[in-house]
């Protein structure tokens, strides 16, 4: 934007959504990965924020937009309470008429004809929560991913007339039944939880700053307000029991299966999805036998996917030894990779990354295929692979290595949630033994 001591100046692109599309997808959004963004090209507030469509000035070639130039001047009107000067702003067709607007509006106002709005200063709890994420992120105290994922969680509780108002004029009640809103609603405890910490922070925040006073601060104390538990249970990521994880097998081994190679290694490996699409050849070194897992993939603020530039933990990064099942799938996947810049082993034909729910649908599809009924998900790989590892009686501590966990009992955990086969043999292998002592009397 151009500077000058009376005013800014600028040019932007200016979208209005069409009254009726034309039929048929612009190039923009048809090579677009990520549409959830902006709910499938349903929500043209989030798809003028989307960094490929903001860009976008192929007007000719949109079916959601008229695109057109539009001409902006912004000039000062005064200071809000807290000192910060405050601007109006001005659009045209070209630059000089909107700067006679602006100069017209000036001489309105020294006219005393119209009288300048000037916005105070209102903390709400969307404006404290925004400005807080964005300090984090700017600090590198969390992640674009972390970013994108609480922005998610910010818009939900926008909707909230509430969450907009100044923070010292909201109700204890407005909260409340807010929460009692979202359980009834069958909001998991996840999603609970998230919305709660997130509002105590604001309040936090605020008392902090004197936004409000300790009595204002709903969440203090025995009495303060509580987080409700959800209706629904907690979903547990089990472990594919040993009938279903043969069925599987036996369908990748007779079927042509797309992601085969991938849904193999992260069977007889456990490592996650993202470790495995940001897996570089070089990282590879079949003749020693082994792999280094460096990074994973990740999202950006703007909800893209991206490589990341290391693991999900910092136990993440660690050598995957190869065997005689794992060498030969790995070694087939390096010859048949699609090109791409950072010579990725698996990415689409294009050479762009693939996306965790792209690859979760993918095994959905090929579980049902194969006569898997219930839920399933790519990371019970992961969890089958601990569980088989503890029935093969592999060394707990090797697995929590091999894994990449943090610390042993969460290698643990996963096997005390899938070990009900496993019991059942060894409560058989008791029986028969009982049995054969009671014919020897």
């Amino acid at each position: 934007m151009e500077k000058n001591k009376e005013y800014l100046a600028g040019t932007y692109i200016k979208k209005n959504p069409r009254k009726k599309k034309r039929g048929r997808i612009c190039p923009v959004c048809a090579s677009c990965t990520d549409r959830k963004f902006c709910k499938n090209r349903k929500d043209i507030k989030l798809m003028r924020k989307c960094p490929e469509c903001k860009e976008c000035s192929d007007a000719e070639n949109c079916d959601i937009f008229y695109i057109n130039e539009e001409h902006k001047v912004l000039i000062p009107i005064g200071r809000d309470d807290d000192g910060n000067i405050i601007r109006k702003s001005f659009s045209g067709k070209t630059e000089a008429e909107a700067i006679y607007k602006s100069v017209q509006y000036q001489k309105d106002v020294e006219a005393g004809i119209i009288e300048p709005t000037l916005k105070k200063t209102m903390h709400s709890v969307v404006s404290i929560i925004q400005e807080y994420e964005d300090n984090k992120l700017k600090n590198g105290i969390i992640s674009e991913c972390t970013y994108h994922t609480n922005m998610y969680t910010l818009t939900r509780i926008k909707k909230e007339a509430w969450a907009n108002k100044k923070i010292a004029d909201v109700k204890r009640k407005e909260i409340e039944d807010f929460f009692l809103k979202e359980r009834a609603n069958g909001m998991s405890n996840s999603i609970l939880r998230k919305d709660f910490a997130m509002i105590r922070t604001a309040f936090d925040i605020a008392l902090d700053r004197d936004y409000i006073t300790a009595k204002q601060h709903y969440f203090l104390g025995k009495y303060g307000i509580m987080r409700p538990i959800s209706l629904k249970k907690d979903k547990k990521v089990g472990a594919l029991k040993l009938q279903e994880q043969v069925k599987l097998m036996e369908y990748m081994n007779t079927h042509k299966v797309k992601h085969h190679d991938l849904f193999m290694l992260c069977l007889n490996t456990g490592i996650r999805i993202g470790e495995l699409l940001a897996l570089e050849v070089q990282d590879v070194n079949l003749k020693e036998g082994y792999f280094d897992i460096r990074r994973t993939t990740t999202l950006n603020k703007e909800g893209k996917v991206i490589l990341g530039e290391t693991t999900k933990t910092s136990s993440g990064e660690r050598m995957i030894v190869l065997n005689e099942i794992t060498k030969p799938i790995l070694q087939h996947a390096i010859e048949n990779r699609n090109s791409s810049e950072d010579d990725l082993i698996f990415c689409k034909k294009d050479g762009s990354l693939y996306g965790d729910s792209g690859i979760n649908s993918a095994f959905k599809r090929l579980c049902k295929n194969a006569g898997i009924k219930g839920s399933v998900n790519t990371h019970m790989l992961r969890h089958t692979f601990i569980t088989r590892s503890k029935e093969a009686g592999v060394d707990v501590d090797a697995t929590k290595t091999i894994a990449g966990h943090s610390n042993i009992h969460l290698t643990q955990d996963i096997y005390n949630e899938n070990q009900k086969d496993y019991l059942e043999k060894q409560a058989k292998v008791y029986a028969n033994y009982i049995m054969e002592i009671q014919n020897q009397i």
